[in-house]
C-alpha cells in the first residue's frame, strides 16, 4: 500500500478539524451548579498563509494542529518542577509548513531568477508548559520531522492551486534535499502589568537542531480585557477551574521581535553532507512585528495576527503574513 506522509496528512487534518467543531463530553466537568467546572483538554487549528496579500512567496502557508492536556495534581511529571501547585499541560502536535521563492512563475524558473529554495517540513512536536506562577511561564519541546520531497509540500502546493484554478508553481526541483530532522525547544514568558487594562509580555524563545537553530526576543503590549500568563489563550495555558479564568478574553496587541539566527535548513540546507540543488546562506539577524486581535470565551478562542518579517537573505524582501488560530476546549 502505497500510504505517504501527504495521506496522513490529509487524514489527520480532517479528523481534527472536525474534532474542533465537535462537542466532547468530558468526565472532569460536572452538572451541579455547587461544583467549580475544570477544563482539561483544549484543541487548536493554526492556519498560516500569505494569500491575503496576493503574494506566494517565503514561508508561504503551514497548519497546525495540537491536543494539550492539563495535568493532574497527583501526576509523576509534577515532581519534576519546583512548585506542585503551578499549572502544568502536555500537548502533542502536528504541522507542516511550506517555503518558496518570491517568484513561483515558470519564466522565472527557467530564468534563473528565483531567489531563495524551495522547501518543505512535516513533523510531529511534544510540548511541556509549566506555569509557577500567574505572571510567569515556560515551554520545552521536542520537534521530530523529515524535510525534502519526503514531506509532500512540492505534491500538496501543486494539488491546492489546481483546486482553486490559479498559477501552477514552478521550481520544486530544486527543493532542499530530504532529510530527518530533530530540535530542541525552549521558551520563557514573563509578564508586567501596567494598570487594568494593559500589560507588556516578554518572550524568550531558543531553538537548537537540525532544521533550525537560533534565539529570539520579544515584546508584546495587550490593551484590552485579558487573563494572566498563567491562565490565557495566548500561551496555552486557558485551563483549569472556571473561577480562577477570566470568562472573557478580548484585546489587541502589538509586537517587536529580534532573532539571532544560526542556521536554517528551509534556506542554507543540511549541517551534514547532504547537498540540495540549490541554496543561499541566511542572514544572522531578523526583525518582526506583529498586530493582531485575541478573543476568548468560555469554551472557544480566536486568535488573528498580522505579522510582517524582515529579509532573511541578503537578495531577499520582507514581507507579510496572516495567521488564524482557533482553540475549543473542553
Amino acid at each position: 500500500m502505497n500510504f505517504s506522509l501527504l495521506k496522513l496528512q490529509k487524514i489527520v487534518v480532517s479528523l481534527l478539524l472536525s474534532a474542533c467543531f465537535i462537542a466532547i463530553p468530558s468526565k472532569a466537568q460536572t452538572t451541579a451548579s455547587s461544583m467549580d467546572t475544570t477544563y482539561r483538554h483544549l484543541i487548536l487549528l493554526q492556519i498560516d498563509n500569505d494569500a491575503f496579500f496576493a503574494t506566494d512567496a517565503y514561508y508561504t502557508a503551514g497548519i497546525d494542529l495540537e491536543y494539550r492536556r492539563l495535568v493532574k495534581d497527583k501526576n509523576w511529571l509534577r515532581s519534576v518542577f519546583k512548585n506542585p501547585d503551578g499549572k502544568l499541560t502536555v500537548a502533542y502536535r502536528y504541522g507542516s509548513k511550506m517555503f518558496t521563492p518570491f517568484e513561483i512563475s515558470e519564466d522565472a524558473y527557467l530564468n534563473g531568477d528565483q531567489d531563495r529554495p524551495f522547501a518543505g517540513l512535516q513533523y510531529f512536536n511534544g510540548q511541556i508548559s509549566y506555569f509557577p506562577k500567574a505572571d510567569k511561564g515556560q515551554e520545552f519541546g521536542l520537534l521530530l520531522g523529515t524535510v525534502g520531497e519526503r514531506a509532500g509540500m512540492d505534491r500538496l502546493q501543486r494539488w491546492f492551486h489546481r483546486a482553486l484554478n490559479t498559477r501552477l508553481p514552478f521550481g520544486w526541483e530544486n527543493q532542499i534535499s530530504n532529510e530527518w530532522v530533530a530540535n530542541l525547544q525552549y521558551k520563557y514568558w514573563r509578564e508586567m502589568p501596567f494598570g487594568q487594562a494593559t500589560t507588556i509580555v516578554s518572550e524568550s524563545e531558543i531553538v537548537l537542531g537540525t532544521a533550525q537553530s537560533f534565539v529570539h526576543q520579544s515584546g508584546l503590549i495587550r490593551i484590552g480585557k485579558f487573563s494572566p500568563i498563567q491562565h490565557t489563550s495566548f500561551a496555552g495555558s486557558r485551563l483549569g477551574k472556571k473561577s480562577e479564568i477570566t470568562a472573557i478574553e478580548d484585546y489587541a496587541f502589538l509586537g517587536l521581535g529580534i532573532s539571532h539566527v544560526f542556521h536554517n535548513i528551509f534556506i542554507e540546507g543540511s549541517l551534514f553532507d547532504n547537498p540540495s540543488p540549490f541554496t543561499i546562506e541566511a542572514k544572522k539577524w531578523l526583525f518582526s512585528q506583529q498586530f493582531g486581535f485575541q478573543y476568548s470565551y468560555s469554551r472557544l478562542a480566536f486568535r488573528f495576527i498580522l505579522s510582517r518579517v524582515g529579509a532573511e537573505f541578503e537578495e531577499g524582501k520582507s514581507h507579510f503574513r496572516m495567521r488564524l488560530k482557533v482553540w475549543r476546549r473542553f
